[in-house]
């Protein structure tokens, strides 16, 4: 099982959304029914007045059943980091997406502001990869995973650069540095203990 570092909090916040625009549809399919019945073909047989009614009827209809739609969509999402990668699973309302992403094969990662978000709460977390781009809406901390994932891609890519780009004559200066680094990412759990001791050996020529 692989070494979760962080979750992602996926959350519905705005619950509050959710109940005002059924209390909204309710009164206003009343309003449109009681609008109907009276400007009927006896009274006012004013056809685009009776299609635009019908029209905002199912406006809000549809409000309340896309938000909850999307509530119980999310409550089966969950977007993790790992040590090795980034893995995810995101479902829609007739279909759902997995995704398996090792550290080398996240393109990017960056955190998207929509109108869902404003609407449902959180924000919105793209992944680009060679298979293409998926989002994570309503995320919670967004920032933190963000900047974790970029922390470790970074540490990734340092770790696995060419050795001689690192190696040079002496052990001073730059390649103390690096193993210091190296030492707060193997504290931190980033790296682990092998591939310390494997790049340590690296700077320093061993």
């Amino acid at each position: 099982m692989e070494e979760v570092i962080l979750k992602a909090k996926i959350e519905f916040k705005n619950v509050a959304i959710l109940v005002i625009s059924i209390i909204i549809a309710i009164i206003g399919l009343i309003i449109i029914r009681g609008n109907i019945g009276y400007f009927s073909w006896n009274h006012n047989p004013d056809i685009p007045f009776l299609l635009l009614l019908n029209l905002l009827r199912l406006i809000l209809i549809a409000l309340p059943v896309y938000l909850f739609t999307m509530n119980c969509s999310m409550k089966r999402c969950f977007l993790q980091l790992t040590k090795d990668g980034v893995i995810g699973s995101r479902k829609y309302l007739f279909s759902s997406k997995f995704l398996q992403l090792p550290i080398e094969k996240v393109d990017s990662i960056l955190i998207e502001n929509r109108i869902i978000d404003k609407i449902l709460g959180g924000q919105t977390i793209a992944i680009r990869s060679a298979s293409g781009l998926i989002r994570f809406i309503c995320i919670q901390n967004a920032s933190e995973f963000v900047d974790k994932t970029l922390e470790i891609i970074k540490a990734y890519k340092e770790l696995n650069q060419p050795a001689d780009a690192n190696i040079s004559t002496n052990t001073s200066g730059d390649n103390l540095e690096q193993i210091k680094k190296l030492k707060e990412m193997l504290d931190s759990g980033i790296i682990t203990q092998d591939e310390f001791d494997t790049k340590k050996k690296q700077l320093l020529g061993l």
